[in-house]
């Protein structure tokens, strides 16, 4: 993507100090293993340019299969697309996922993760905080809505082990794909 900024001669601000970056960022950057529908990137331009502009200039230097939909001015840093969480289905060949576990999640008061920071200590996560919705579609495939708990992210492989007892195995064969960034 930074390859294709710079083809595109997209004049992008660059961070201070000794090794300054690109000031490009992707709202939810997906976790090894998973897809996605569509993504959200910011990009903080130096002078003002047209978005119409920016999406024909993108797409005329990006690869076959990658295409920038649409460009608008980014709202303010209170991103609403982290409050309102992001969207997953879950597809599974050898599985068939149980309305009993998503009963029993939503009938616990507290249903927690344990995680070790860099640090070795244990933060603890209660899922109940950042699971929205459950929606099972069909025996093979289910849909969630995922939000951040005070800046922690949990990551899809991590509710399905946790609620649906997930071995390692059965989550390198599932299918997850992040199907929207809002709800509407």
């Amino acid at each position: 993507m930074f390859r294709a900024i710079k083809r595109a001669d997209i004049d992008i601000k660059y961070s201070q100090g000794f090794h300054p970056k690109p000031k490009v960022s992707f709202e939810d950057p997906l976790a090894i293993g998973i897809e996605s529908e569509s993504e959200n990137m910011y990009i903080a331009v130096s002078h003002l340019i047209e978005p119409k502009e920016v999406v024909q200039r993108l797409n005329k230097q990006l690869p076959a299969g990658l295409e920038i939909l649409e460009c608008s001015e980014a709202e303010s840093k209170n991103n609403k697309n982290r409050q309102n969480g992001f969207a997953y289905r879950v597809r599974i060949k050898d599985f068939d996922f149980d309305k009993n576990n998503i009963k029993k999640f939503k009938d616990q008061k507290e249903v927690v993760i344990e995680r070790l920071n860099k640090k070795g200590k244990v933060n603890k996560i209660n899922l109940k905080n950042v699971v929205l919705d459950f929606k099972l579609t069909s025996k093979k495939e289910i849909e969630f809505i995922l939000k951040p708990d005070n800046g922690k992210i949990v990551r899809p492989y991590e509710i399905l082990k946790k609620i649906f007892n997930f071995t390692d195995e059965q989550s390198k064969k599932a299918l997850v794909v992040k199907i929207r960034g809002r709800e509407s």
